[in-house]
């Protein structure tokens, strides 16, 4: 069962789609023995999501790779089938990056609020009253 998970946007007919998105998770609970799973699916409207692949590392590899705070390693993996044994058609390249306890509170908060239009408001509302002593409406 995985630790976390999330998912990217749909990028509707791309056969190589960009992302450039963050997916920030915490590391509370995470243990050396873990692994940073990604899996790719092909999005087909009306139909089941298609498997594409998948790659895999051990976190620990992440942990003794990344050397600063905030320092974005890239990986460049073949994706894999489903028990990880066979390649598939395609690559996956993504950078994973560790930052601190309040850069990661503070991303959370900024992707929660772009995701959720209504949180947006709120903190934009928030800011106004800060930087004016009131909310306009």
């Amino acid at each position: 069962m995985p630790h976390a998970e999330a998912e990217t946007r749909v990028l509707m007919r791309n056969s190589h789609p960009l992302f450039e998105e963050s997916l920030p998770f915490a590391l509370d609970n995470v243990t050396e023995d873990m692994l940073v799973a990604l899996r790719v699916f092909d999005k087909d409207i009306g139909h089941f999501n298609s498997f594409c692949g998948l790659v895999s590392l051990p976190i620990k590899q992440v942990l003794s790779t990344i050397t600063e705070m905030g320092e974005e390693v890239v990986y460049r993996m073949p994706l894999m089938d489903k028990s990880g044994t066979s390649r598939k058609p395609g690559v996956l390249v993504f950078g994973i990056s560790i930052l601190a306890k309040d850069q990661y509170n503070e991303m959370r908060k900024v992707i929660s609020a772009i995701q959720d239009p209504d949180q947006s408001l709120v903190a934009l509302r928030a800011g106004e009253a800060r930087d004016s002593g009131s909310v306009r409406l």
